[in-house]
């Protein structure tokens, strides 16, 4: 999860190994980030094991 500095979210994306999928959210010119790079303040992570509930 992304954040700014007001603590407000401006993403919520998923992957299996997250750190090439962070990098590639700060480098990539189609992320749904892009627009929003210079705000992210925070990156949190939540851990879910079971599939089911990942959605």
């Amino acid at each position: 999860m992304f954040y700014n500095q007001n603590k407000e979210p401006l993403f919520v994306g998923k992957a299996r190994k997250l750190r090439p999928r962070i990098k590639k959210h700060f480098e990539d010119t189609v992320s749904p980030i892009k627009m929003h790079r210079d705000e992210v303040t925070k990156i949190e992570v939540c851990v879910v094991v079971d599939p089911v509930h990942r959605e």
